[in-house]
């Protein structure tokens, strides 16, 4: 899954090119900090978006 605001779409392309099914979610930014709380990625790490990959965040 990919969360992030409107100015996703080239990331999400960028994951599809390289093999990923995609499931692409946008959401407030404050659903998206509480993503990455929960996966306790710290705040200097985050970007515009964010993937969930078998459980893991890339940013």
């Amino acid at each position: 899954m990919i969360f992030g605001n409107s100015r996703g779409e080239g990331w999400v392309e960028h994951i599809k090119q390289n093999g990923f099914q995609v499931t692409d979610i946008v959401k407030p930014e404050s659903e998206i900090q509480t993503i990455r709380q929960k996966h306790n990625l710290p705040s200097d790490m985050a970007s515009c978006h964010t993937s969930e990959i078998a459980g893991y965040l890339v940013n």
